[in-house]
Parts: C-alpha cells; sequence; structure tokens
C-alpha cells in the first residue's frame, strides 16, 4: 500500500467505531476524541490525500492515475508537485521496479448474472487484498488494476492468483463453488536508475501500452486455459459463449 494508504484507512476505520459507538465511550471523552482526529488529519493531509483513494477498494483511484501516472496529464498545483516527488522517491526506496495491469475476465457475467452489488464485493475484496502487500494498487477504472511493486512481490501475487485456493476463495462471495471470475493479468520491470520526475510519466505510458498489449493478445488464452482447468466442459461453453468478444 502507498506512503499514506494505510493511515487514512486506519483512521477510517477509528471513524466507523466511534459512528457505532462499539468502544462505548462516554459523550465528553467522544468528543475530545473526534477533536483529536480532526487535527491529526489536518496534519497528514488527509482531507487532499484522501482524494486519490477510491472509496470501493480502497485503492488509489482513478485521479491519481490521470494526474501521477498519465502522460497527456500535467502537474500543475504545487501540492501535487510535492506528492508526485514523493511517491516517486517511495517507489525508488522501495525498489518497486516492476509493473502490472489486471483486468478481470468474466466480470461481465458476474454483473449480469449475480448482480452489481456481488460485483463490487468481489472488488472491494481484491483491494483487500492488494492492500495485505507493500505494493502501490491503482483502480483504473470498472475492473481494470495497475500495480506497481517490486519484482519478487509481483512475481509472487502472479503466482497466487493462479492457484485454486485464492480463485475459489475469490469467487466464494458469489454463493457457488465454482470458479467464474479471476484475474487476468502482464507484467513487466523497469530500470529505476533511470527514472526521473522528468521522465517517469513517459516511461510508465509506455511500459503500461505495452502490457496492454500483451494483455489483450494473451487474454484469451489465459481465460480458456483457468475454464479448462477449474470448469466443466458445459460451463465452459456457457461462459465462453456469454460474449464471444470477450468481456
Amino acid at each position: 500500500m502507498l506512503f499514506f494508504n494505510k493511515n487514512i484507512n486506519d483512521i477510517k476505520q477509528i471513524e466507523r467505531l466511534l459512528k457505532n459507538n462499539s468502544l462505548n465511550i462516554n459523550p465528553n471523552d467522544y468528543k475530545k476524541i473526534l477533536k483529536l482526529i480532526n487535527e491529526l488529519k489536518i496534519k497528514m493531509k488527509y482531507y487532499k490525500v484522501s482524494l486519490y483513494l477510491d472509496d470501493l477498494t480502497n485503492l488509489l483511484n482513478q485521479k491519481f492515475y490521470n494526474i501521477f501516472l498519465n502522460k497527456d496529464f500535467e502537474i500543475k498545483r504545487q501540492e501535487e508537485k510535492e506528492l508526485f516527488k514523493e511517491f516517486l522517491q517511495y517507489i525508488k526506496a522501495n525498489n518497486m521496479n516492476c509493473i502490472m495491469f489486471i483486468d478481470f475476465a468474466n466480470f461481465k457475467y458476474v454483473n449480469d448474472i449475480h448482480g452489481y452489488d456481488k460485483g463490487d464485493l468481489l472488488l472491494k475484496m481484491f483491494g483487500d487484498f492488494i492492500n495485505l502487500y507493500n505494493v502501490i494498487g491503482i483502480r483504473r477504472g470498472g475492473d481494470e488494476f495497475i500495480i506497481i511493486g517490486n519484482k519478487e512481490i509481483i512475481q509472487y501475487l502472479a503466482s497466487t492468483m493462479r492457484t485454486e485456493t485464492f480463485l475459489k476463495y475469490f469467487n466464494q462471495i458469489l454463493g457457488i463453488k465454482k470458479i467464474i471470475t479471476f484475474p487476468v493479468f502482464s507484467f513487466k520491470c523497469l530500470d529505476l536508475k533511470k527514472i526521473d520526475e522528468s521522465n517517469f510519466k513517459q516511461k510508465i505510458n509506455t511500459i503500461l501500452v505495452e502490457l496492454e498489449k500483451e494483455y489483450k493478445e494473451n487474454k484469451q488464452k489465459q481465460k480458456e486455459e483457468i475454464l479448462k482447468k477449474y470448469f466443466n466442459d458445459n460451463l465452459v461453453k456457457k461462459i465462453l459463449s456469454y460474449r464471444k468478444n470477450g468481456f
């Protein structure tokens, strides 16, 4: 998770406990705690940083992607320049030298057949999974994600997301014992020594274009491999024929 993400999630958790009065705090102490939390939010730039968090997954959101990764958007505001500098420093300090692009196979099938509420729960669960690791997780939109992390962690995530245990656990929220949806991904590493503030966005975009191209070329192959490994023939035919152009 990113430099500020954990702190913000911790504050949100405390606020939820206070709202539900789960801690049985007396009214006077309750007001004092709220005041302290608000002071803490101001110190850690909570209100500015929380603009970049996705409410559903607690990962970084499309706004963050557009400002700090998309080469077509210029970083203009001083606070954005400062955050961008901190972002890049964090990447280098943690040797986050790999980028992964993820899209979920059969997600339209999930939303159409099982409902959008179940689809949202799956995305939230995936966000919780990514936030377990020291990576930068970004929800670019819908069921598309970008993960930035150290090569070893990215490789571990890739292998974990292909295990039967992960796939069954991830799909159990649909109320069935079958594997319906799963992440399809590609990843690539970069030389952090050649990255600085002037070329970061350009290099990231170049890699993302390559990853999306690779993803599109291999998407159907990956889908069919997973489906045939874990599904019976009738369900494979049903899902693959649901929308032949991909979903």
